[in-house]
């Protein structure tokens, strides 16, 4: 359902959905392990990968702590106030993606001048 709904807002082909995994033994949403596993599975180190979430703990803050570019989706601005990058309808989500900069690699010593 979550495929055909993404088609039809225009993204582009290459977006996928990530599902838990069904084996016991996988690491289970929102561990930073599950989130880095989820990011192996879908794309190389040198892609992009974003997670797309409606919780802000146990989604978005979850996702970048675990090295995931990480977009609030707040349909009714409950999450107001909160860092990051918020969208309030995925008919928003091809916009923020051609917008968006290209990150440093995930592995990527810290930039000086950054935090």
């Amino acid at each position: 359902m979550a495929r055909a709904f993404l088609a039809r807002t225009g993204l582009p082909a290459a977006v996928t959905v990530y599902a838990d995994p069904a084996t016991p033994e996988a690491p289970r949403l929102p561990t930073a392990a599950a989130f880095r596993a989820a990011r192996k599975a879908l794309a190389p180190r040198s892609a992009r990968v974003f997670y797309v979430g409606d919780l802000y703990w146990s989604d978005v803050r979850a996702a970048s702590r675990a090295g995931l570019e990480a977009v609030l989706l707040d349909r009714s601005d409950a999450f107001d106030g909160l860092g990051g990058t918020r969208i309030r309808s995925l008919s928003e989500l091809p916009a923020l993606l051609e917008r968006a900069p290209i990150p440093a690699p995930v592995d990527s010593p810290p930039s000086p001048d950054g935090p």
